[in-house]
């Protein structure tokens, strides 16, 4: 058990500048409490470190050491991107079929803050697993519920709770490699890196890479900015066409998923360009389409089912060991290598 000092109401009350009625009524989801108020307080309170300590005690005094159901909640915009998170679903589905636990599906709007202990304060529920874009107020309000919480890659990798993340620096260091050892010296990376911390340490991968290669490697023309369809569907494709009609455009690009890498593959042929002869392109992800797709694509595979029966084994653990330190388990990637990458046609520096 640890010693810290447990965080008061009035801690909680004077740093968000509001009473400890307030407070109390925010922390037991009574009515009363605006919804802005209720989710700094909730911030605060995760912030100050209220919950930590106080909330396995509280979960362990039910007297209950069986498993109830687990809640998995999700953002809507990941269900639909793609096929990333519920790959992850499927593998946390796997797991507690394996243990005969049920679990319930929680999927939120991105940008809403929603009344989830309602959902949580029920007596069976067990634990969290919180996957991807989860607004914050909603995670500290899960937290500071009590109930045992894993984050699966989400945003929030400075709160000290279990979580697990993806190596994803090593992914975009990868496809430099595999880019440099065909030849090419004209590399770029498209996806908004605004938009996930995700796509941001895989173009970082990418670049600090080429960079550090003793040949030059131009990097100019990445395509970085805002994406079109929320964010999950492609980035900014007049930007790209631009980008490609270029006499030194780049010969080879990593994106920042495989649904923005099978969009460029469109692009590129209604340009009349040749793959991979005139451009060569990898994505992210490991998608099954890579393998049917014509050429064959090249992806970053990330261990999806593997990632939620981790997330599974992590909260059953911290259910039945709910005073061990949280743990941060980082979950590698490997590049898959088909057929859209070849040496460049032409190298224009």
């Amino acid at each position: 058990m640890s010693n810290r000092k447990k965080v008061t109401l009035e801690e909680i009350a004077q740093k968000v500048n509001c009473s400890k009625s307030v407070v109390s009524r925010a922390l037991n989801n009574k009515y009363g409490v605006n919804e802005e108020t209720k989710n700094r307080i909730f911030v605060a309170a995760l912030e100050l470190g209220y919950g930590f300590d106080q909330v396995y005690t509280s979960h362990r005094k039910k007297g209950n050491n069986d498993v109830g159901y687990i809640s998995v909640v999700v953002p809507r915009i990941n269900v639909l991107d793609d096929k990333f998170y519920g790959q992850m679903v499927c593998g946390i589905e796997a797991a507690l079929n394996e243990q005969n636990i049920n679990f319930c599906l929680n999927i939120v709007e991105t940008m809403e803050q929603h009344n989830l202990i309602d959902i949580l304060h029920r007596t069976d529920v067990s634990g969290v697993i919180v996957l991807g874009l989860v607004p914050y107020p909603s995670v500290a309000e899960i937290i500071c519920s009590g109930i045992p919480v894993v984050l699966l890659d989400t945003l929030f990798n400075h709160l000290k709770v279990d979580r697990i993340t993806i190596n994803n620096y090593n992914g975009g260091a990868e496809a430099a490699e595999l880019f440099l050892k065909n030849g090419h010296r004209n590399i770029a990376f498209w996806g908004d890196t605004t938009f996930s911390p995700n796509f941001a340490e895989r173009c970082r991968g990418l670049l600090e890479t080429c960079r550090a290669y003793p040949e030059k490697v131009r990097t100019d023309y990445c395509v970085t900015g805002p994406m079109e369809e929320h964010g999950a569907v492609m980035a900014n494709e007049k930007q790209i066409r631009q980008v490609l009609s270029k006499p030194d455009r780049p010969t080879a690009v990593l994106c920042a998923t495989d649904q923005i890498a099978f969009r460029l593959y469109e692009i590129a042929r209604e340009m009349g360009l040749s793959l991979p002869r005139d451009l060569s392109v990898i994505g992210f992800s490991n998608n099954e389409k890579c393998k049917w797709i014509t050429p064959a694509m090249t992806s970053v595979d990330i261990p999806q089912l593997m990632i939620g029966k981790e997330a599974v084994n992590i909260l059953l653990k911290r259910i039945r060991n709910p005073d061990a330190l949280p743990v941060m388990v980082q979950m590698d990637s490997s590049l898959i290598v088909r057929d859209s990458v070849a040496p460049p046609s032409r190298q224009k520096n």
